[in-house]
């Protein structure tokens, strides 16, 4: 009985219990009509975020809005060439541990689906801000 006391104690010591972190989720949504944009960031549910983010870039003037990206516990972006006719041929990306890596990898992207153009980062985002 006392050696599974220590037992107990030793690994409480050893491996104390960590804080789970809650899930949070960030989206991008895009109009090609008129290259308005909105983000969201910190919603408990993905489908908020894009609700949110799709309602962010109708207040921009947006038309016709669409989730470009969506992101949970990570950081997202979306870029696109004066040549890009549709979201499919943005560059995207997501899941990356900061914005600076998320948009360079959606340059990259962009590259790929646009060969020749002039690609830009339209927005990026970290689901936690």
């Amino acid at each position: 009985m006392l050696n599974i006391k220590r037992l107990a104690l030793i690994l409480a010591i050893a491996f104390p219990a960590t804080p789970v972190m809650a899930e949070t989720y960030g989206a991008i949504a895009y109009s090609f009509k008129n290259n308005k944009f909105g983000r969201s960031w910190e919603y408990d549910s993905r489908g908020k975020a894009e609700a949110a983010a799709k309602k962010y870039c109708a207040e921009q003037g947006g038309k016709g809005c669409a989730t470009a990206v969506w992101v949970e516990d990570s950081c997202g972006a979306v870029a696109r060439a004066k040549s890009t006719k549709s979201i499919k041929n943005m560059g995207a990306s997501w899941g990356f541990g900061n914005e600076n890596a998320a948009r360079s990898r959606a340059m990259t992207e962009c590259a790929t689906r646009n060969p020749g153009a002039e690609c830009w980062v339209v927005a990026s985002v970290c689901s936690s801000q």
